[in-house]
């Protein structure tokens, strides 16, 4: 009895000194990034070198227009690897609108809208996004397209870049490779395809998938079942 009443009480204290928190967090129409931690969300413009050093720390929403320039982008495209700079379950920033950066997202943020930017790792990229090296989100849904690759677990919609991998993917790839790793449900356009669990069609130089419920085009098809030029089945 002595150990609930004490929880019950220590589960009482925290919700009072998270609302009294949550009570101080302040709503701008513009801010500069990274934003005061007294700044909860933004409906306007946000301008500065990023987000990064409030991940993890506090929810931020950008509703509108989030403008980054970041000096060291170069150092940050060469030296970090995305998988490792992001935090799959921390507290993340989120755009509502348009994001253009000269750098981008690093560990988990999530932007709705459109995004134009140099790289991009973060946790959910919906809509339109465009990034000059590397998407490398956990879902993305829409069109994204990157000039080296596109990398996620889950997505639906349309990936084009050199190089489009997924553990789970509905809509269209294109690109010289294409991976589905797990399932796939639609269509892979490039040199070479590759899927788990595949519905739907490739088309390709070599293609390769587990069980398939559709088409293999290219000059060599592989699945469990036969090995064939041309086309498979």
């Amino acid at each position: 009895m002595k150990v609930i009443t004490s929880f019950l009480i220590a589960m009482f204290f925290m919700g009072t000194m998270y609302s009294q928190v949550a009570d101080t967090l302040k709503t701008k129409v513009f801010s500069f990034t990274p934003v005061s931690k007294y700044t909860g969300k933004v409906n306007g413009l946000t301008f500065g070198v990023g987000h990064e050093l409030n991940r993890g720390s506090q929810s931020v929403t950008v509703n509108g227009l989030n403008l980054e320039v970041n000096p060291l982008t170069p150092f940050i495209v060469l030296m970090v690897e995305p998988r490792k700079s992001m935090i799959k379950y921390s507290v993340p920033t989120t755009v509502n609108g348009v994001h253009i950066a000269v750098g981008g997202f690093l560990g988990g943020g999530i932007i709705n809208g459109l995004n134009l930017s140099v790289f991009n790792a973060g946790r959910i990229t919906n809509g339109l996004s465009i990034t000059a090296f590397y998407n490398y989100t956990y879902e993305m849904n829409g069109l994204h397209i990157a000039g080296i690759s596109n990398t996620t677990d889950k997505a639906s919609g349309v990936l084009l870049s050199f190089g489009n991998s997924a553990d789970d993917f509905k809509g269209l790839q294109v690109g010289a490779i294409n991976m589905a790793r797990n399932s796939m449900v639609g269509l892979q356009l490039g040199g070479y395809n590759e899927a788990g669990n595949m519905t739907g069609i490739q088309i390709g130089i070599f293609n390769k998938a587990k069980k398939v419920k559709g088409f293999q085009l290219g000059l060599w098809n592989v699945n469990e079942k036969r090995s064939l030029p041309i086309i498979n089945f």
